[in-house]
């Protein structure tokens, strides 16, 4: 009861099965992620739910693994559209659920949704290879200053290379520190700034530019 409890609270979908793969229970996040009820999931095996979206014969063989040979699996991925859903990419992680006297021959089967995640991952990936295309030198720092992202246009107008620069303080590329953190505090109160100051090379050397300081919100205005 205990361990059932503490099931039915976590958010991720869970699924508990035997040593055959059929569904002993599952908890409410994964009635709820698939849109499905215990009527249709308990007691049929896991690859014949839906429309045996989780028929993968890899999958299949390892979780057949999982009791004879005490083994277990993490991030394994499934892309499907699934049924009520859609087209979702789930990372799945299982294991063998022990109990006090070592007989227990059940299987945990947890289930990430990380179909947003990999979307922003493909969406970001893209935006970066478009930006190293443009001539201008473009870099993001967190609100310390930490540089998070530069360009390839920034990184060599300055004399580095990309690598170089990531997780440097961007006061280190201006001739005057204290400019950048003036400008700094003056975008995050205005939401943007624009100066000509001078930018230091990593040769030492110093080139004027006019730089514009933009504040990067999410969508929650953050």
């Amino acid at each position: 009861k205990y361990a059932e409890s503490i099931i039915a609270t976590v958010r991720e979908p869970l699924i508990v099965l035997d040593g055959d793969l059929r569904v002993i229970s599952a908890n409410r996040s994964f009635y709820k992620t698939f849109k499905v009820t215990p009527k249709e999931t308990e007691g049929r095996y896991l690859y014949e739910l839906g429309n045996r979206q989780w028929d993968i014969p890899e999958l299949r063989q390892l979780l057949e693994k999982i009791i004879p040979e005490n083994t277990s699996f993490e991030d394994y991925e499934v892309e499907h559209n699934f049924p009520k859903i859609g087209w979702k990419t789930m990372l799945l992680n299982a294991r063998r659920v022990f109990s006090e006297d070592g007989e227990t021959k059940l299987i945990l089967l947890a289930i990430e949704d990380v179909t947003e995640r990999k979307r922003m991952e493909q969406e970001m990936r893209l935006l970066s290879n478009v930006v190293h295309q443009v001539s201008e030198g473009i870099a993001v720092t967190d609100l310390e200053g930490k540089i998070i992202f530069v360009n390839s246009a920034w990184a060599k107008m300055h004399g580095y290379m990309v690598e170089e620069l990531i997780g440097k303080d961007v006061k280190i590329l201006y001739s005057k520190p204290e400019e950048a953190k003036s400008f700094k505090e003056e975008t995050i109160s205005k939401g943007s700034v624009r100066e000509r100051i001078g930018h230091v090379k990593k040769d030492g050397s110093i080139f004027p530019a006019l730089t514009t300081w933009t504040l990067i919100k999410d969508e929650r205005g953050k």
